[in-house]
């Protein structure tokens, strides 16, 4: 019964997390695209000055840079302490056109309470984990679901799909809780299977294992560290070379002229292109001088560390486009009356039991 409460809780707030990039550009527009453009841009190290001027007087320091392709497209700046895009500026004007991404604390609060029930501290393992626990719940209850409800013959099928009503009101709560659960189950357990992926290390390693390669823990403990060594290097040295930063992407432009964006933190940088899907890139490592000495594409990556990129695409519907973001969505709205309906049949059934007895 309590699972009930949590996964209504998971479904909720996917829903709203589902289309979180569309909601932030249309609450604020500027923030990603300039209005006008012209042919050429201001040079990189020179708009990071100007953001950095900004920044300081916050008490933050510049630690990536994100430059699209797109002469639409502002560029943006992280921050020490903070993940993603922080600042953006118009690449043509040198206007600053945004700082913190829009109802960036709203979806942050969001994704908290999705993934460990906004606990702080020590706190957030434990509601990880009943996050975790509750989503083999769902899945569990949506596999023996379709198990009971799906017909022995493709020829009642239609019955299992269709609503109907009656005198009493438990037909209707039936048969909706029946057919809802047939038209969802499929989106739903796409999310519910790789939500565990981010909760228990036995799971991934099982996932992996089904794909023929393991996680190797070893790889991801020493790439977070060298991450933190980038970031604590950032930190400590808040007078950056930009102008190595303008150097990188004019030599990665070189060599990738079809490139989308390039984002640059420490010594490295992760190029995108149309090939990828949006949780794939190519790694390029540069020197001090911000010349490329190595390159890492994507095809040439172990799975073990693609595993998790496409689990992060299945689990939020990137994968199809905006029309399977919309169907993810009444499946998580769909996934709420589930619950609720289930715990109505639980409880009528509940009631007559006992006025049987």
């Amino acid at each position: 019964m309590p699972a009930g409460v949590f996964i209504v809780i998971l479904c909720l707030t996917g829903a709203v997390l589902v289309f979180q990039q569309e909601i932030q550009s249309i609450v604020n527009p500027s923030f990603y695209e300039v209005s006008e453009f012209r042919k050429e841009r201001i040079p990189l190290d020179s708009l990071a000055r100007c953001v950095e001027r900004q920044a300081l007087s916050f008490g933050h320091s510049l630690e990536s840079v994100t430059y699209y392709a797109d002469s639409s497209r502002t560029v943006g700046f992280g921050i020490s302490g903070k993940k993603g895009i922080y600042y953006t500026i118009n690449p043509y004007t040198a206007e600053i056109t945004g700082s913190e991404q829009p109802m960036g604390g709203f979806f942050t609060s969001v994704r908290g309470l999705h993934r460990w029930l906004l606990l702080g501290g020590d706190l957030r393992g434990i509601g990880r984990i009943i996050m975790g626990i509750s989503t083999l719940f769902l899945i569990v209850i949506l596999i023996s679901g379709i198990a009971v409800s799906l017909p022995k013959s493709f020829r009642n099928i239609k019955s299992v799909l269709s609503i109907r009503r009656g005198r009493d009101a438990f037909l209707l709560w039936f048969t909706s809780h029946r057919a809802l659960g047939v038209y969802c189950v499929v989106f739903l357990l796409l999310m519910a299977a790789t939500g565990p992926m981010w909760t228990f290390s036995w799971y991934r390693s099982g996932v992996a294992k089904i794909f023929g390669t393991e996680m190797q823990a070893r790889e991801r403990n020493n790439h977070n560290q060298l991450e933190k060594r980038y970031r604590s290097d950032a930190r400590k040295n808040r007078s950056v070379d930009y102008s190595r930063w303008s150097r990188v992407v004019a030599e990665i432009s070189i060599i990738e002229p079809a490139y989308q964006s390039i984002s640059i933190s420490g010594d490295k940088a992760s190029v995108k292109t149309a090939s990828h899907h949006q949780r794939a890139s190519d790694t390029y490592n540069f020197d001090k001088d911000g010349h490329v000495v190595g390159i890492q594409y994507y095809s040439q990556q172990p799975a073990s560390s693609k595993i998790m990129g496409y689990a992060f695409i299945i689990h939020t519907g990137l994968w199809g486009g905006i029309l399977v973001k919309f169907l993810y969505l009444l499946a998580c709205i769909g996934g709420v009356y589930l619950v609720v309906s289930g715990y109505v049949l639980y409880i009528r059934r509940t009631r007559r039991a006992t006025q049987n007895k």
